[in-house]
C-alpha cells in the first residue's frame, strides 16, 4: 500500500513537472511579445506626439512681424511637414497601436486631417477647436495605452497648446 502511494505521488509530481515546463515557456514567450509591443508602441506614440507638437509650436517666432501671406506660407509648410511625418507613422501605428488608439486616430484623420484646408468650414475657429478636441481623444487613448491611469479632464492637454482654450470653448458653447 505504501509503495502504491509513493508511486502515485511520484507520478503526480512528474506530471506536474512535465506540464509546468511548457507552461513556463509559454508565459516567457507571451511576456517577451508583450514587452516588444509595449516598447514599440511607446516609441511610435512618442514620435506621433512629437510630430503634433511640431505642428502646434514650430515657427511661432518665425511668424512675428511678417505679412499675412508669409504667415500663411509658414503655416502651410508646418501643416505639410507634420502631415508627412504622420503619414510615415501610419504603418507603425497600424502594427503597434492599440485598438482604441488606432480608432481615435482614424476618426481624427478622417474627420479633420483629410479635410483640413478644404472649404470655409475648415477655416472656422469652431472647426479647428473641434479638431483639437478629436486630437485630444487620440492623445488620451495613447496615454491610457502606455499605462497612464491618472484622470485628466477634457481640455487639459489642449490647454497646453492653446493659451486661452477655456475662454474660446466657453464662447462657442454659449453661441
Amino acid at each position: 500500500m505504501t509503495l502504491d502511494l509513493n508511486l502515485l505521488l511520484i507520478g503526480i509530481t512528474a506530471i506536474i513537472s512535465l506540464c509546468s515546463i511548457p507552461l513556463a515557456k509559454w508565459f516567457e514567450i507571451r511576456n517577451e511579445k508583450r514587452t516588444e509591443i509595449e516598447t514599440n508602441r511607446r516609441r511610435v506614440y512618442l514620435e506621433y506626439v512629437n510630430a503634433i507638437c511640431l505642428l502646434l509650436t514650430k515657427g511661432k517666432e518665425e511668424i512675428v512681424a511678417k505679412t499675412e501671406q508669409q504667415i500663411k506660407k509658414v503655416t502651410q509648410d508646418k501643416i505639410t511637414e507634420a502631415v508627412n511625418r504622420l503619414n510615415k507613422l501610419k504603418p507603425e501605428l497600424l502594427l503597434w497601436g492599440s485598438a482604441k488608439a488606432v480608432s481615435a486616430f482614424s476618426h481624427f484623420q478622417n474627420d479633420y486631417i483629410w479635410q483640413f484646408g478644404e472649404g470655409e468650414k475648415s477655416q472656422s475657429n469652431q472647426y479647428q477647436l473641434e479638431m483639437m478636441e478629436r486630437l485630444e481623444d487620440v492623445w488620451l487613448a495613447m496615454r491610457r495605452d502606455v499605462g497612464q491611469t491618472q484622470k485628466i479632464s477634457r481640455g487639459e492637454l489642449i490647454s497646453l497648446f492653446i493659451k486661452d482654450y477655456w475662454d474660446i470653448k466657453k464662447k462657442y458653447l454659449s453661441s
